[in-house]
């Protein structure tokens, strides 16, 4: 009878444990695997900022702006600060992108939050119902291990 128990036991342990690690992907896992967000994804690995998103430590928010925002920044901007020498100013702003905690809307509703530039983030409510920050309009969340992820239309500068 014990045998059984023991047996039984190990069996919901095991399946616990693959649901858990299975739940869900790393936050650049989701980025990378998103077509909308495919130039993020790039510039995360140029400036290092890939290994903050993998999981590993605190839970993150990040805004991850869109390809189309991207394209937003117009001709060869968008090239020259992923050049080499410009590394430091692509990574800070990137880095005001990333928002510590793991939030679902409403915590980013009720303010008081910066972002890991320093930067004070001051989300609104918009008549659409859709969470603002500037005019930016954030997407649904995705949701990874690490973090969630929310697509925006708009670049913080």
């Amino acid at each position: 009878m014990k045998f059984i128990f023991y047996r039984l036991a190990f069996a919901m342990l095991l399946v616990i444990t693959i649901t858990t690690n299975c739940s869900a992907p790393s936050m650049l896992s989701s980025i990378a695997s998103n077509p909308q967000l495919s130039s993020i994804a790039g510039l995360l690995k140029q400036t290092g900022l890939d290994k903050t998103l993998l999981g590993g430590g605190s839970p993150l928010t990040f805004l991850a702006p869109t390809n189309d925002a991207l394209s937003k920044l117009g001709g060869s901007a968008l090239t020259d600060l992923a050049k080499p020498e410009n590394l430091g100013n692509l990574t800070n702003m990137l880095k005001k992108h990333i928002i510590p905690g793991n939030l679902d809307p409403t915590a980013l509703l009720a303010g008081g939050l910066t972002g890991q530039g320093g930067n004070p983030l001051n989300f609104i409510k918009g008549a659409d119902g859709k969470v603002k920050l500037g005019d930016m309009t954030l997407g649904d969340p995705i949701k990874s291990k690490g973090g969630t992820i929310y697509p925006v239309d708009g670049i913080i500068q």
